[in-house]
């Protein structure tokens, strides 16, 4: 009887905790943070859970997944006799593309779907904040420059900077009224020259790379990975130090959906790159972090 409390009326994940499957079954490990998307946003009336990943057969990574519920007509859930609740699997899920493993947060942590279709990820072990397309490509990132020593310098590694939670909130929302929203100085002390702009998709300013036609993952460690969000040609990417001095340099051709590693020598020293990346009419450098 809903709207009278007392009833479980949906759940999903771990069909073995109400007896209708086993550990073959479960999906969900320590889930977190699930939330109803929006009315007027892609996938509205969909779940969003933010899946921690602790005790996953495979090992742990986390991961972000869209599920559907079966409701009819009347907006009860549909259960079967003897099955578990549907849906069989997500409508949409983000793990790590580089590497499964890479993208794990064991305790709090997010996710929100926003209103262009991109989702907003809170990993927050690691103080990562970052936008991903529906695609699963991530058109910005920012990591949280604020540990328990306090604020680090621009180009050193963060340390225990746990974030719980990043919701975004619109310019309209009703807390900022009287309030000044415009841009600050960085957060991080030493901070190097910048340049940001803001562009369809992304919901927020971003470092571009050669006007949006590729997505770069950062930090990188032995290999640098791209993707193309739309047809790249005759394109090249060169790796250059703070210094000037060129560490590597790339041919890039790429149709849109497909990606690219590109492969750093081994002996790279931590710390601060710059990606310069031209095709031909345009050019333009995002800063990278060397693990």
């Amino acid at each position: 009887n809903s709207g009278q409390g007392g009833e479980i009326l949906y759940r999903w994940g771990n069909p073995g905790i109400y007896g209708r499957g086993t550990i073959s079954d479960q999906h969900f490990f320590e889930s977190h943070d699930a939330q109803w998307i929006p009315d007027g946003y892609p996938d509205a009336g969909k779940i969003m859970v933010f899946n921690n990943g602790n005790g996953r057969p495979d090992g742990n990574y986390s991961s972000v997944e869209v599920i559907a519920p079966p409701v009819d007509e009347n907006g009860n859930y549909n259960l079967v006799s003897g099955k578990p609740f549907g849906p069989m699997a997500p409508d949409w899920i983000y793990k790590s593309p580089v590497n499964v493993y890479n993208f794990f947060s064991a305790v709090m942590a997010g996710a929100q779907r926003l209103a262009n279709g991109n989702t907003l990820i809170c990993e927050a072990t690691k103080g990562n904040l970052f936008e991903v397309n529906p695609l699963g490509q991530t058109v910005w990132q920012y990591v949280s420059p604020v540990g328990l020593t306090g604020v680090i310098k621009q180009g050193d590694a963060a340390d225990q900077n746990m974030v719980f939670r990043a919701p975004q909130y619109a310019a309209t929302y009703p807390g900022f009224v009287g309030k000044s929203l415009v841009a600050g100085l960085p957060i991080e002390t030493n901070p190097l020259p910048y340049k940001c702009g803001t562009a369809s998709p992304t919901s927020v300013a971003l470092n571009s790379i050669i006007e949006n036609n590729l997505s770069v993952a950062n930090p990188f460690n032995n290999s640098i990975e791209i993707s193309a969000l739309s047809d790249i040609s005759n394109g090249q990417a060169s790796l250059i130090n703070l210094l000037g001095v060129r560490s590597g340099q790339w041919p890039i051709n790429l149709k849109a959906g497909q990606r690219q590693s590109l492969a750093t020598t081994g002996n790279l020293p931590t710390g601060m790159y710059i990606l310069q990346l031209s095709d031909g009419v345009s050019k333009q450098s995002i800063r990278l972090i060397k693990e």
